[in-house]
């Protein structure tokens, strides 16, 4: 059947790290830096690993999502396949790096700061493989959401409300899942809330983050107006303030070292829900 030979290729797909992200940028307080490979190298990688160039996984999904209905395939069994293939290609949720990609990398740091240590070096490249899991992982679960009809994780932005929400839980499509919501807060490591609800972190960018990551998975409502944000939240979060202009902002640390763990509550909320 197409629908298992496609679904198969779009795991071995995104196992490598030119799949995922094959013009990879980094980005630093100086700025954006490309650092990708040189066509020869490049090509004789997907040519070597038949990896499929450009890969748009938007339009695999689509073609998946034809192929099931073209097929007569239910979803139960689509998932089932899609799981069995997830666990064949993606064990322990590894992402094959390329040599040349991590020796491009190390290069392009150096040729930014001149006095960067070895050590500094090694923490950047843990960031950008823990980067490319939480952009596969995004990917997979634009996936599981199109396949069981959800909305996905990037859709586009929602033309602001006409009325402003009053209170915290309007800023949600289903008030059930305020609460659960709140206490992905309290489930990270380190917690940015107390079991009172008091603020206890120190990168308030976090907020901003756990704020979009709602919105990405369609459990929050989308305003262009800020400061709807920076006004609601202290109703649920106390001893907490934060300036609008903070939604608008790339925050570095939080998106580095929270991000997938706060993808990965958000979505055990959004699939819980669709299991019920």
């Amino acid at each position: 059947m197409e629908f298992i030979k496609q679904t198969e290729l779009f795991f071995i797909q995104l196992q490598y790290c030119l799949g995922i992200e094959p013009e990879p940028i980094l980005q630093t307080e100086k700025g954006y830096f490309s650092f990708s490979l040189k066509p020869d190298i490049f090509l004789k990688l997907i040519n070597d690993f038949q990896i499929e160039y450009p890969f748009i996984p938007e339009n695999k999904i689509i073609e998946l999502k034809g192929l099931m209905s073209k097929e007569n395939i239910n979803t139960k069994d689509a998932l089932e396949i899609i799981d069995n293939y997830k666990k064949q290609y993606w064990f322990v949720n590894t992402v094959i790096m390329f040599e040349p990609v991590t020796d491009k990398l190390k290069r392009t740091l150096k040729s930014i700061d001149s006095n960067i240590s070895e050590k500094e070096i090694h923490f950047e490249l843990i960031d950008y493989y823990k980067h490319l899991q939480a952009k596969r992982e995004s990917i997979y679960l634009n996936l599981i959401n199109d396949i069981q009809g959800l909305p996905p994780q990037h859709a586009e932005k929602e033309k602001p409300e006409q009325e402003a929400p009053k209170t915290f839980d309007e800023l949600f499509y289903n008030i059930e899942l305020v609460q659960q919501s709140i206490d992905v807060l309290k489930e990270i490591e380190p917690p940015l809330i107390d079991t009172d609800y008091n603020f206890i972190g120190k990168l308030k960018g976090i907020i901003c983050v756990w704020i979009d990551e709602l919105q990405r998975q369609g459990i929050v409502k989308h305003y262009s107006d800020r400061k709807i944000f920076a006004s609601l939240i202290p109703q649920k979060i106390k001893r907490f303030s934060i300036d609008e202009s903070m939604f608008g902002k790339y925050h570095n640390k939080a998106e580095k070292n929270y991000r997938t763990d706060i993808k990965t509550k958000v979505s055990k909320i959004k699939l819980s829900q669709n299991s019920q």
